[in-house]
């Protein structure tokens, strides 16, 4: 796998990936403001998230489970002194259906984390937890 990362302007880049997508990415900034880009941190979050959501949903879907929805959002702590590592994240699931199987949405996401490249890496260096949360359809 390869990536171009290129300067565009001061402190700020666009990284292509393989796929031929493009994402721009910025450092800090001296004005403190935050960018209007991801910061590589943050692209370390979105890739844990999406790597995850990615094999539960297709897992889910593989024990036909009748999910409508599916979203998870992460908290990241991280080390006060540099480098600041995350320490901590707290990824909370939310499965939005009816009739769901509280033990098969765990069990996707058991299986999900058996899958996940970036999970992988990064239970390496942080301490990595979960909550599931089923939403049940009321309609």
């Amino acid at each position: 796998m390869e990536t171009i990362i290129k300067l565009t302007k001061e402190n700020q880049f666009e990284a292509k990936v393989p796929s031929g997508a493009t994402v721009r990415i910025s450092g800090a900034d001296a004005s403190g403001d935050p960018p209007p880009t991801f910061r590589p941190m943050e692209m370390l979050l979105v890739g844990l998230g999406a790597c995850t959501a990615v094999n539960v949903i297709s897992i889910l879907s593989k024990m036909r489970e009748p999910f409508r929805d599916y979203e998870v959002r992460l908290k990241g702590e991280r080390a006060f002194k540099p480098p600041k590592v995350f320490t901590n994240i707290l990824m909370e699931h939310l499965v939005y259906g009816s009739g769901l199987s509280q033990e098969k949405v765990k069990r996707a996401l058991e299986l999900a984390e058996t899958y996940c490249s970036a999970f992988n890496m990064l239970i390496k260096a942080a301490k990595i937890e979960h909550s599931i949360r089923i939403v049940e359809d009321t309609t």
